[in-house]
C-alpha cells in the first residue's frame, strides 16, 4: 500500500464566488507563490458539484472545488514525490502543507477562511489503496500516529467514501481545537 496520488482538501466556510478567484489564481502562477511547476487555471463553474476553478500543474493541481456541494481548497499530487516523501505519512505531510500554503494564500489575497478543524483525505489510488476497511485502518493508524505530528491534535478519523469499492478510500479528519 503505497500510494502515487493524494489529495487533501480544507473546507472553506464561507460563500465563495469563483468567477472573482480566476485572477488570483492566474496572480500565483505569475508570481510563482506555489510549490511544484503549475502551469495554468481552467475554469470548470458550469460542473454542478465539479472542480470549480483548477490550477494545473505538473507534479499536482489545486483547486477550488464544489465537490459534494462542499467547497474547499484541495491539492492532488499526481507524480514526482520530492525527496524524502519516502513513506505515506511524509507524503501526507507534504500534500497537507501545499494545501494549507494555498488556503495561507486564499487568505492573503480575498480574505477567505478555511476551517481549521476539518479535512479531508482521498486516496486516489484505488490499485495501490483500494477503498476496504484494511486500507483504512491502516491510513487511519498513519494519520492518528503521524511522527511529525502535521495533524495536530486529532480528535476523529471517519471513512465518507462508504463500502463501494469503485469509490476512492476517502477519510475525514476532524482536529481537536488546541487550548490556549
Amino acid at each position: 500500500m503505497f500510494p502515487e496520488r493524494i489529495q487533501i482538501k480544507l473546507f472553506i466556510t464561507e460563500e465563495i464566488n469563483l468567477a472573482d478567484l480566476v485572477s488570483v489564481f492566474h496572480g500565483w502562477i505569475q508570481q510563482n507563490e506555489l510549490d511544484g511547476l503549475v502551469l495554468d487555471v481552467a475554469d470548470y463553474r458550469h460542473v454542478p458539484n465539479g472542480p470549480g476553478l483548477l490550477l494545473m500543474g505538473h507534479e499536482g493541481d489545486y483547486a477550488l472545488d464544489l465537490a459534494d456541494g462542499r467547497p474547499g481548497v484541495t491539492y492532488k499530487h499526481k507524480r514526482d514525490w520530492p525527496a524524502g516523501a519516502d513513506t505515506v505519512a511524509a507524503r501526507l505531510g507534504v500534500a497537507l502543507a501545499r494545501v494549507r500554503r494555498a488556503a495561507e494564500l486564499l487568505k492573503r489575497d480575498t480574505g477567505i477562511n478555511v476551517d481549521p478543524a476539518r479535512l479531508e483525505i482521498r486516496i486516489a489510488d484505488r490499485l495501490a489503496v483500494p477503498n476496504t476497511a484494511e486500507s483504512f485502518e491502516a491510513i487511519q493508524q498513519i494519520v492518528l500516529n503521524d511522527p511529525q505530528d502535521v495533524f495536530g491534535p486529532i480528535s476523529a478519523v471517519r471513512n465518507v467514501a462508504g463500502d463501494d469499492p469503485r469509490n476512492a478510500l476517502t477519510i475525514e479528519v476532524e482536529i481537536a481545537p488546541v487550548p490556549v
